[in-house]
């Protein structure tokens, strides 16, 4: 979607209800088609290097913790914001790509920590050098104060969404249930 498709969609509200205001619909489409789009940039950089951007996010997790540049498991995914199981998934294909090392622990696999390997240090640090640069060219001609002041309002609306989702969590978390007791089921 366009800017220019996107003030035609808040022309077309203004329109047929005058009294609704769709600024902030027209925001955050704006917000949804530059993550759309960014998203597509780095995918496309992470793929000319063989890995999907999750997994980029797995390795640059593990970087950033510092030497011995390891974490669990349950750390990583909470740290790239993924399941549990997903997390193994990506950790099996990382592993097989040689890019990390599985430290044993025999009891449990879901809780050995995981490495970089020589060859994963290598590439993240590649990667992420790269991504950096893709994302300071797509910032183009935006001067430094302007993107500080574009980064506080993002965090103000990031703000604000996390805290809207957070209390509409807790509602629902202590609403009583409305399910029948299953004592009182039959049983076929």
């Amino acid at each position: 979607m366009s800017s220019g498709s996107i003030d035609s969609m808040v022309r077309s509200w203004r329109e047929e209800l005058p009294d609704l205001d769709a600024d902030a619909m027209a925001s955050f489409a704006l917000v949804h088609r530059l993550s759309a789009l960014v998203r597509k940039e780095v995918d496309v950089l992470m793929s000319d290097h063989g890995l999907s951007t999750g997994e980029f996010d797995v390795l640059s997790a593990l970087r950033r913790a510092g030497k011995p540049f390891e974490m669990r498991p349950a750390e990583i995914a909470s740290a790239v914001m993924l399941s549990p199981s997903g997390m193994t998934h990506r950790l099996d294909l990382l592993e097989t790509a040689g890019l990390i090392e599985r430290l044993v622990d025999p009891s449990n696999r879901r809780t050995a920590p995981a490495r970089l390997s020589k060859a994963g240090q290598k590439l993240v640090e590649t990667l992420v050098r790269s991504h950096a640069e893709l994302l300071t060219g797509l910032l183009g001609e935006i001067k430094p104060a302007e993107r500080r002041q574009l980064d506080l309002l993002l965090s103000k609306i990031s703000t604000t969404v996390f805290e809207t989702a957070h209390s509409r969590t807790q509602t629902i978390l202590r609403s009583p249930t409305t399910a029948p007791e299953l004592s009182s089921a039959k049983c076929a």
